[in-house]
């Protein structure tokens, strides 16, 4: 297997697979960001933040189902916690452990990040914590 992240890969990855015989997968980085641009290219799975690992394994069950309209309505309800929280690795720190609180995954006390070089202000994490919310309910009806 291997995990690329990268932007624009899709003729990467249909090389890959062809030049290996299928014998070598190709796993999607960028937390799933582009999972359903290239599901058609052939990724065979995702490594997402663990805060929305179950959230994009139902959307990658809806579009191997040929649900891809219920597919693209999830992900889009996600999609805008992943591109904000990648913007900077460390910012993806600090905004997946404060998901993985409001998802009761952790502790409140675990959402603290060692002394990074790069500290969000207030903003940034009310903005991270108003995304979350949205994960947290997309989850929640997943779960019924």
């Amino acid at each position: 297997y291997l995990k690329l992240e990268e932007a624009l890969m899709g003729g990467k990855i249909r090389g890959i697979i062809q030049g290996t015989g299928g014998r070598v997968g190709v796993l999607e980085g960028w937390g799933g960001m582009y999972m359903l641009d290239l599901l058609p290219a052939g990724i065979c799975g995702l490594m997402p933040g663990l805060g929305v690992a179950d959230v994009l394994a139902e959307v990658w069950h809806l579009a191997h189902s040929d649900q891809r309209q219920a597919a693209w309505d999830m992900f889009h309800q996600v999609l805008p916690q992943i591109v904000y929280s990648l913007q900077h690795s460390e910012v993806f720190n600090w905004v997946e452990k404060r998901l993985l609180v409001a998802r009761g995954a952790l502790p409140p006390h675990a959402a603290y990040v060692r002394r990074a070089t790069y500290t969000p202000d207030d903003a940034v994490l009310a903005h991270a914590d108003e995304l979350n919310g949205r994960v947290v309910e997309l989850a929640a009806r997943l779960r019924g």
